[in-house]
Parts: C-alpha cells; structure tokens; sequence
C-alpha cells in the first residue's frame, strides 16, 4: 500500500520539477532574443509537475481513504519515476558541460545560455522535442489519475457527474499525447541516422570547437596584454623613481655647492679680499 515514503518521493519529484521549471522560466525571461518555444518548455515543466504535486495528497491518503486501486497508485509512481528521467534529460540538455548529474539542485548559473543563440537554438530545439512530448503526455496521464481519484471522492452526485464526463475527453487526449510521443521518439531515431542532419551536426559541432579555440585565443591575448601593461606600469613606475632619486640627489649637490660657496665668500670677505 502506498503511504507517506511513496508520496514523499513523488513531492521530491515534483518540488525539484517546479524550481528547474521557475529557474528556467525567470533565466529566459531575460533573454530578449530567447526563442519563444524553450519558454513553452519551461512552462511545460511546470504544468506537468504541478500536476503531479497534485498527486501527492491523493497518493499520501490512499491508505486510509482506498481514492486510488493500486493500480492507480502504480501508475502515479510511473509517473514520478518518468518525470525524473525527464529531469535528468533536460537537465542533460540544457546545462553547462561542468554540471554534474548527481547535482540535487539547479542553479540559474547552471543553465547554457550559449544555448539560446539562433546558431545552436535548432540542434537543441531537436532534442527537446521528445521531452516535451513526453511531458505533454505525462501531464494528460497525470490529470487522469486526478479525476479520476476526484470521481471516488465527490460528496455529491453532481460532482462526481462533472468529473465522469471529463473522462472521454481525457482519455482520447491521453492516446493522442501517446502517439504524438512515440512518434517524437521515431522522429528522433530517424534524425539520428540522417546523414544529412549529422554532417550538419559535425559542421556545427566544428564551428563551435573553432569559436571555443577563438575564446580562448583572445583570453590568451588579453591575457598577455594585461602582463604587458602590467610590465610597463612596472617600469614607469621605476623610472619614475629612478628619476626622483636623481632630483633630488641633484639639488643636494646644488645645495651643498651652494653652502660652500657661501662659506668661502665669507672668509674672504673676513680677510678682507673681495670675490671675483
């Protein structure tokens, strides 16, 4: 029976699910030139998961309240683990090379925003086609599961009549967002083994490789430029000094000259001989 280790679980799914989807959302909305449909993503993450918070309550109670047959309870489980699996993909997709996968959480600063740029925008739009679709669905069998389990909980005739007769539709919904998903993960395959989008890819994957060698290139000049400045501050700075040394190591001589002279004045004059 299900209690509250299954539905904890789930609300730790759903929990992460709705920040990745807040991260992503609030990041994207600074982008200006971010393509509308990565923002359907982010707004696709969210829906799905706050379905499956909805969930949770239901699948806490189950045990004393029966709302769910067990196989209602296996299937909000699934649903759970898909949208984990889900997570991770995106995530896979979407963050730095530098994050790590055994992360528990997801940083705005995680998110590629290299990413969204209208050269890298259509290989990444490929990838999140099956996610998303997968989402769609689970969203729609997630929804199911709720109506379902509102239909055993109504407290009156007319409730639980409004909530059977969203059934049909949810269904037949369920079984498009079915197929559209698996034909998503076809579509994927087939894009896989066109050897036309992957000398696209490797064209790609070389204009990126060339841009990240020009990075660092310029860091490099930058870099030596920074020293060399730094070097020449260093050396103005010196001679600089140098040159104050010599100043006033000049008017000391000067002064010193000029005290002898003094002093050599008036000895002449107290020997009564006038200067030259």
């Amino acid at each position: 029976m299900a209690g509250i280790g299954e539905a904890s679980a789930i609300l730790t799914v759903a929990t992460f699910g709705i920040g990745l989807s807040n991260s992503l959302i609030a990041y994207i909305g600074e982008i200006q030139d971010a393509p509308f449909r990565i923002q359907r993503i982010g707004n696709e993450v969210l829906a799905t998961f706050a379905c499956l918070k909805d969930i949770v309550e239901i699948v806490d109670k189950h045990h004393r309240t029966k709302t769910f047959s067990d196989e209602g309870v296996r299937s909000a489980i699934r649903c759970s683990e898909e949208c984990k699996t889900i997570l991770i993909e995106l995530k896979r997709v979407l963050c730095k090379s530098g994050w790590s996968q055994q992360s528990d959480g997801l940083e705005r600063n995680d998110i590629d925003i290299s990413l969204f740029s209208q050269m890298r925008w259509p290989f990444l739009k490929s990838k999140l086609k099956v996610p998303r679709a997968e989402l769609m669905r689970i969203k729609v069998d997630l929804t199911l599961l709720f109506t379902s389990a509102m239909v055993i909980e109504a407290s009156s005739a007319t409730e639980k009549a409004k909530y059977i007769k969203n059934v049909p539709g949810l269904t037949r919904a369920k079984e498009r967002a079915t197929s559209e998903a698996e034909q998503a993960k076809k579509r994927a395959v087939k894009r896989g083994r066109d050897p036309e989008v992957l000398q696209q890819f490797i064209e790609f994957q070389e204009k990126r490789m060339q841009e990240e060698e020009d990075k660092r290139l310029n860091l490099l000049l930058l870099e030596k430029e920074a020293q060399k400045k730094a070097a020449e501050q260093t050396e103005r700075k010196l001679e600089v000094k140098i040159l104050r040394k010599y100043n006033a190591k000049q008017a000391e001589i000067q002064n010193r000259n000029a005290e002898k002279k003094e002093a050599l004045r008036k000895e002449l004059e107290t020997a009564g001989i006038e200067p030259g």
